[in-house]
């Protein structure tokens, strides 16, 4: 069926910012033509890959979806403060001062049909405040998850009541909340929920299927669950270790991202530095070949044997401007550390001095 003519002029900025919203949406690989493409809805902008889903709202009176990195590379470089999007015969007109752009579009087809399918209708009446400290729980246990595929419920972020936890590869993280998270497990991805951390987010509803966080501007983004995974629940047993105490100091995180910057691989968890504990030192440096090296030191209260241990510092650097006390065990295979209601525990990879 042919659309219907439509024009309507939107401010540039607010435009691309809507856009901009809904671009986690947006399959990386195209499986289906419209997994890459924004799809107007008639009063919201639409993306879904399978396993994410951004909706933002915004007023444009037609259904049609246009692939993304065509329009939102044009919009940007467009020189004009308004924009002119113009319906005609199933396509895409876009006018902006001196510049005049046409888009193949789409009707609705198999994306929209899967998604409506996945997720269903939301119930208004089914969202519930977002728990105080939930999201930087989220957050911070999402840097800890496994990026291997082969376990799957490792790469994810658990909220089992009031515990919010991630096993790594060699690192496992909870955060214990003041309050139940009264929505049942959840195994959310903790891809997705990197995905949504600039995201203004004061509400939520789940159901068996997918977990729905929305701002207070009315934007939904949406995750697939992990489901039928079994994990070890009896995790915090592992944090009952003995050995070696004494206080990080408060800027850790800022030397640990510092002393990173010369390693640029392309995983988080591949961002090693070493850090070397002394009396009343601690020195943390990086390396990458052919590059060069970066080395900073800090003095601390420790009295003790050398100990040297190679980590990832992403982990602090989300949980940034925290204090943290620390136990080394006495065995030396691992550490704790601890400030507040986190608690992180790194299987330590011990290097010769």
């Amino acid at each position: 069926m042919a659309l219907a003519n439509f024009k309507k002029k939107y401010d540039k900025t607010e435009l691309l910012n809507a856009l901009q919203m809904v671009l986690p949406g947006i399959a990386k690989k195209k499986i289906v033509e419209q997994s890459s493409h924004f799809m107007f809805q008639g009063d919201k902008i639409i993306t879904f890959n399978d396993e994410v889903a951004v909706s933002c709202p915004l007023d444009t009176g037609f259904n049609l979806s246009v692939p993304s990195d065509k329009l939102f590379s044009l919009l940007k470089k467009m020189n004009t403060k308004e924009i002119s999007m113009e319906l005609s015969d199933g396509n895409l007109k876009i006018i902006g001062g001196k510049t005049k752009a046409f888009l193949s579009g789409m009707e609705e087809g198999t994306v929209i049909e899967t998604m409506t399918k996945e997720i269903g209708e939301l119930s208004e009446d089914s969202y519930q405040d977002i728990p105080e400290g939930f999201l930087e729980a989220i957050q911070i246990c999402a840097v800890t998850a496994s990026s291997d595929m082969s376990n799957r419920w490792a790469t994810c972020v658990i909220v089992d009541e009031n515990f919010v936890w991630s096993n790594g590869d060699y690192e496992i993280t909870y955060v214990v909340l003041d309050e139940n998270v009264d929505i049942g497990t959840m195994l959310i991805p903790a891809t997705s929920v990197k995905l949504m951390k600039n995201f203004d987010i004061v509400e939520f509803q789940a159901n068996d299927s997918w977990v729905h966080f929305r701002t207070k501007d009315g934007v939904v983004f949406s995750s697939r669950l992990v489901m039928g995974e079994d994990y070890d629940s009896n995790f915090t047993e592992k944090f009952e270790i003995e050995g070696k105490s004494f206080t990080l100091p408060e800027n850790i995180s800022e030397m640990l991202e510092r002393s990173g910057i010369i390693n640029d691989h392309e995983l988080e968890i591949d961002r090693e530095v070493k850090v070397s504990i002394k009396e009343n030192k601690i020195i943390c440096r990086s390396h990458s070949s052919g590059v060069g090296w970066i080395e900073e030191e800090e003095e601390i209260d420790y009295q003790g044997e050398p100990i040297t241990f190679i980590t990832s510092p992403s982990f602090f650097i989300e949980a940034s401007k925290k204090t943290f006390d620390v136990i080394i065990a006495d065995d030396k295979t691992k550490a704790l550390f601890e400030v507040d209601n986190i608690h992180h525990l790194i299987g330590l990879h011990l290097e010769e001095e």
